[in-house]
């Protein structure tokens, strides 16, 4: 191996010098932060600075001020917490009502579900961000699928609603509007499992792998009967033409798959006012694919 020369050694030392650090939770939910204002609203924001420690729900009281929003946050492992500060949340409205983000010291007025129902999108925004963008990682664990469930009005209900348990606190410290005012988001939610070993899946893999697959949505069709008609019959048929189904097709109904696979077998009534299928026994056999139910 050849030494380098001093200039070529300069180069690759300046190269090293403005490779950007590795991504940390701190920096994917500060890029999340960024990236779900302005899709959701246009807000343009740059994250000053984010840090994360450890919080129980006791103490979580403690991080609405006066004039923040809190926010209940729903998901697959327990309930999570969200607050605007008064400056977070004066950008959100402005942006929305004025499109442009003031200058004046924000006001201490209540918070009302007005101003939650602006904040919904663009933190569900932010929060799917943060999944987008942490979803390649490896070794890295962090919470997904939470979005925005209810506004919070007495700081006390927190600690009865978010798990007995440690929780992961984020504050994303931002200057917003390019820069007509500063606030902060904090993001608390249930402390993540531990970091698997390299190469190596966690240790709760399978567990996760049969949620993620019985969570799937899955697409049903309540199929009430089928007829057959000629091509002639089908070519005549106009509006308001009555075609008439079998009453036993009332106590037949077959809940199918998307492929015509029969799950289930069902009788039509109605629920809350709703057309609804009841279910009353399990699958006996396959549709016929040869027509359409009516």
């Amino acid at each position: 191996m050849t030494d380098q020369s001093p200039l070529r050694r300069k180069i690759g030392e300046g190269r090293r010098a403005d490779a950007p650090p590795p991504l940390s939770p701190e920096r994917i939910w500060g890029r999340a932060v960024v990236h779900g204002l302005n899709d959701s609203i246009g807000l343009a924001a740059v994250a000053e600075d984010a840090a994360t420690d450890r919080l129980f729900p006791a103490a979580a009281a403690a991080l609405v001020v006066p004039g923040a929003l809190a926010v209940l946050l729903d998901g697959p492992d327990g309930w999570g917490l969200a607050v605007l500060d008064p400056g977070f949340l004066a950008a959100v409205i402005e942006q929305q009502t004025m499109a442009r983000v003031g200058t004046r010291p924000v006001d201490s007025r209540p918070v009302t579900a007005l101003d939650a129902a602006m904040a919904a999108d663009p933190l569900d925004r932010i929060l799917a961000a943060q999944e987008v963008l942490a979803a390649d990682l490896t070794g890295l664990e962090m919470r997904r699928g939470y979005r925005f469930a209810t506004r919070i009005e007495d700081p006390r209900e927190i600690g009865l609603r978010l798990a007995e348990t440690a929780h992961r606190r984020v504050r994303i410290g931002l200057a917003l509007g390019g820069g007509a005012r500063h606030g902060h988001l904090d993001i608390v939610l249930p402390e993540p499992p531990p970091r698997s070993a390299p190469g190596l899946p966690p240790s709760n893999w399978p567990d996760r792998l049969q949620t993620r697959v019985m969570g799937a949505e899955v697409g049903l069709t309540a199929r009430l009967a089928s007829i057959s008609l000629s091509a002639g019959e089908i070519t005549d048929l106009r509006v308001g033409q009555v075609l008439t189904l079998p009453r036993s097709a009332l106590g037949r109904v077959q809940v199918t798959t998307g492929i015509g696979e029969v799950v289930a077998e069902g009788r039509l009534g109605q629920s809350d006012g709703r057309k609804a299928v009841r279910i009353v026994g399990q699958a006996t056999g396959e549709v016929s694919m040869d027509g359409e139910g009516g």
